[in-house]
């Protein structure tokens, strides 16, 4: 199965190509590893997926065997992914694609908003109360 037929079959609400799904504001970091699945993450990032929960590790010079067998479990109860013989902690999906490409968290963010669609978070705002629910603004300055 290939890349594009995985992403037509997951279900997953794709971004169209060249256009931003958050054109004001940052990405919500937290709808981010929490409501989209790791899985459909690590299709975009073109990572082989070995049935629904097994990844191969992106690093195979730290395999024995350049990670022939998929060695990164996937945790769909908690978001998460973690490769078995790298002994990396579990990675949700912005630290997937930090680790993936070696950029940072704000830059992860903004390459899964490009392919996903992601609430947006006006800049310098944050969330009243924590929950993504609720559209009431918080005017306090991050930062």
């Amino acid at each position: 199965m290939t890349a594009g037929s995985q992403r037509a079959k997951s279900g997953a609400i794709y971004a169209h190509k060249g256009q931003s799904a958050n054109p004001r504001g940052n990405p919500d970091m937290r709808f981010i590893n929490r409501e989209l699945p790791i899985a459909e993450v690590a299709v975009a990032l073109d990572l082989r997926l070995d049935g629904a929960g097994k990844i191969h590790c992106w690093h195979p010079d730290r395999h024995q065997h350049g990670n022939r067998t998929a060695s990164v479990g996937i945790r769909a109860s908690n978001n998460t992914a973690k490769c078995f013989v790298c002994d990396s902690k579990p990675m949700g999906p912005i630290d997937l694609v930090m680790d993936v490409h070696g950029i940072g968290a704000a830059d992860a963010a903004l390459w899964i908003a490009e392919r996903f669609t992601v609430p947006s978070i006006p800049a310098r705002k944050r969330l009243a109360d924590g929950n993504p629910e609720n559209k009431t603004w918080n005017t306090t300055l991050c930062g």
